[in-house]
């Protein structure tokens, strides 16, 4: 449980149908030498059609294609921040975020929420005492926390970023899981976000696609983003890209999505009530759950526990920038065991270790 995989009972079923389309079309045939950094015309025709249904309407143009959002995020970063620079977040923050920080040498701030997300008068704060050059955020289903920001706090964050000058990189890969979404700040604040997606979670991480869009009318930061992909990867898989089109096209990309959403919508059911006795929030929808345990349990002593019963999950030390903001929580996957039953096995052991005090793990859970 402690990685996000494909729920959908029907994925490995349309994944093979749909590349055994594409082998009988002749359409192979396309894909022998190398493409287009940014991707060709067809695929982003066809991720401009994906983002504007997640509320990121862009000029295919303007879409840049990659192996993946966290590729997309190194693309970003790489492109408009220079070793020193800071980009400030919430805390707890995303894991990758914190990895491509370390890689390029970036300083990640992060900011205190509330049950509804980052506070924009804590992003105030922070602006005045560090020379913040960006903002990033997961606004719907914050990873690790699962936090979906309000309309309303939107766009107070979008004033506070808007006042300084902040360039904001908004990582919407579970948006498309979101019923009701609420506007996305690529669209509150068009001419200074940077906007990324991908198929991951909703899904799968198997079809190694993400794209991402600059801010509107700055052709300069989508040349540096190519240019990131081409030194990284040299361009986007291109059996990705075909599989992608194809789904668009014949539909089954939404009929995966609505699956990927109507089995994460059980496998919460089933979290709501082996945590019952929890005082938790849990959305309706979510790949992974946010639990916050006891203050005298220590993130590695408790995943122990777990794993000496053969459940995985992530302490909260790994969406932590330093030791110090590490909170007394583990994260863990929902579409990662095959069955409903493999999950409500792995939540009940969760859920009857949190029961245990620290001092009694040595008994037999």
């Amino acid at each position: 449980m402690s990685s996000n995989a494909a729920a959908a009972s029907n994925f490995s079923r349309i994944l093979t149908e749909t590349i055994a389309e594409i082998g009988g079309s002749g359409a192979m045939d396309d894909i022998r030498g190398y493409e287009p950094v940014a991707g060709n015309e067809r695929v982003r025709m066809a991720a401009a059609q994906f983002m504007e249904q997640n509320g990121a309407a862009t000029d295919p143009d303007a879409v840049i294609c990659t192996s993946g959002t966290q590729h997309g995020l190194f693309a970003v970063l790489s492109s408009v921040l220079s070793p020193g620079d800071v980009i400030l977040a919430d805390r707890p923050t995303f894991s990758g975020l914190i990895a491509v920080a370390r890689l390029l040498k970036l300083v990640v701030v992060t900011i205190k929420g509330d049950d509804e997300g980052i506070l924009p008068s804590e992003i105030e704060a922070a602006c005045q005492r560090v020379d913040a050059k960006a903002l990033f955020l997961v606004p719907c289903l914050a990873n690790p926390t699962t936090i979906t920001l309000s309309e309303q706090r939107r766009v107070e964050i979008v004033a506070v970023v808007c006042r300084h000058g902040l360039i904001v990189i908004e990582d919407d890969i579970y948006g498309a899981l979101v019923d009701d979404k609420p506007s996305t700040l690529a669209s509150l604040y068009p001419e200074n976000t940077f906007y990324l997606t991908g198929l991951s979670k909703a899904v799968s991480p198997s079809v190694r696609i993400g794209f991402a869009k600059s801010p509107v009318g700055n052709e300069k930061a989508a040349e540096f983003m190519a240019a990131a992909v081409g030194a990284t990867t040299l361009m986007m898989n291109p059996l990705s890209a075909m599989v992608f089109t194809r789904l668009i096209a014949n539909g089954k990309l939404a009929q995966l999505i609505n699956e990927q959403k109507s089995e994460l919508k059980a496998r919460m059911a089933i979290a709501a009530e082996e945590f019952a006795d929890f005082d938790l929030r849990l959305p309706e929808v979510s790949p992974h759950l946010w639990l916050p345990l006891s203050p005298q349990w220590h993130n590695e002593a408790f995943s122990e526990q777990l794993r000496a019963q053969e459940v995985f999950v992530l302490g909260g030390s790994g969406f932590a920038v330093t030791p110090r903001e590490a909170l007394p929580s583990v994260r863990g996957s929902v579409s990662a065991p095959r069955t409903r039953a493999e999950l409500r096995r792995g939540l009940a052991i969760i859920a009857r270790t949190m029961r245990l005090e620290p001092h009694l793990t040595s008994l037999s859970v």
